[in-house]
């Protein structure tokens, strides 16, 4: 992979707080779309979106949509 990501699992919420916009809450966590917008590329290809999912304030998946792939880190 040619970016290298902020996020790192296990991280805390708080990191990034006024980075975030809540997408979605689940039963036992909550998805957040990351608006900062400093990370244009991943892969080499443009990104749609990058959602964080935590869990109790702490950071369990990321999910990037770039316009040919999604990918997921755990």
């Amino acid at each position: 992979m040619t970016n290298k990501l902020p996020f790192r699992i296990g991280m805390q919420y708080e990191n990034w707080e006024f980075d975030l916009e809540l997408v979605d809450t689940k039963k036992s966590y909550e998805v957040y779309n990351y608006t900062k917008g400093d990370i244009k590329e991943f892969n080499e290809e443009l990104i749609e979106y990058i959602h964080l999912y935590f869990e109790l304030d702490i950071l369990l998946k990321i999910k990037i949509k770039t316009q040919q792939n999604i990918f997921t880190l755990l």
